[in-house]
């Protein structure tokens, strides 16, 4: 893949607000409430050279007979990726192949480079609860609401923002929890979900992808030793099992203990 920098690259920019209330109630419980908006312009992307005739954007070239590929980089069975030199009699051969059988076959001389995307938008909702019961017990809970991102208008002469590169974050999350502080033990438990998100990458569309949604549940529980300087405690991460994957191309989660000894030093 060749890949260029781009030299005439205009300033990101980002238009937002905020409207939030934080309010505490009794001394022990605080309410909080958020909604937002954000609206980036100039965005600094990554993509490929998009097809020709794909509007607003800026057509690729191609390697020929008169200016064959210098420094093109692939590998072999044996070696890691090295650069070569395509003839141009091997240019001429590859442009000459028939439909039939897959060509003609144009080598782009930019696969990829830095734009300039027109404008995005981003909303959404934010609010949670936190409560203290007494000076032992504590809850909290949270949600958040986010919009599915909106292409704005492009400007004239700016490149349309692809929808091919937006990323469909989870729509709704939600966590919530209750824990424990008291002399010797110690302990908490909290739930946490996310909707199913796509999350495309640097690359092209065939490595984008969809996260299932999912609940996952974790707790804690330990003992506090020679008066609170060393904390022994077990912790459970996804206790239901439940296969999780966070990212399309991170690690899929399954249930795991961990046993953790701290040490305070005063």
């Amino acid at each position: 893949m060749n890949a260029f920098g781009n030299s005439e690259m205009r300033e990101q920019s980002t238009d937002g607000f905020e409207v939030a209330y934080t309010g505490t109630f009794g001394g022990k419980t605080t309410l909080g409430l958020a909604v937002y908006q954000t609206d980036t312009d100039d965005n600094i992307n990554f993509p490929y050279i998009f097809p020709p005739g794909t509007p607003g954007y800026p057509p690729p070239t191609y390697y020929s007979v008169a200016n064959p590929a210098k420094g093109v980089t692939v590998p072999t069975a044996t070696t890691p990726a090295q650069p070569i030199t395509l003839s141009p009699i091997l240019m001429g051969i590859l442009a000459q192949i028939p439909a039939q059988f897959g060509g003609p076959i144009l080598l782009p001389e930019k696969a990829a480079t830095y734009l300039n995307l027109g404008p995005i938008r981003n909303r959404g909702i934010e609010a949670s609860v936190d409560h203290r019961f007494n000076s032992e017990w504590s809850a909290f809970a949270n949600y958040s609401w986010q919009d599915t991102p909106e292409i704005l208008d492009a400007d004239s002469g700016q490149i349309p923002y692809p929808i091919q590169e937006v990323g469909l974050p989870s729509e709704h999350r939600f966590n919530a929890g209750l824990g424990y502080s008291g002399k010797t033990l110690f302990g908490n438990a909290n739930v946490n979900y996310a909707g199913e998100a796509l999350w495309v990458d640097v690359l092209n569309a065939s490595y984008a992808g969809f996260t299932d949604s999912f609940t996952m549940l974790n707790a804690t529980l330990g003992l506090k030793l020679a008066d609170g300087k060393l904390m022994v405690s077990l912790k459970g991460i996804n206790l239901t099992n439940e296969e999780i994957q966070q990212h399309i191309f991170g690690d899929i989660l399954k249930r795991s203990v961990v046993a953790e000894v701290r040490f305070f030093a005063k």
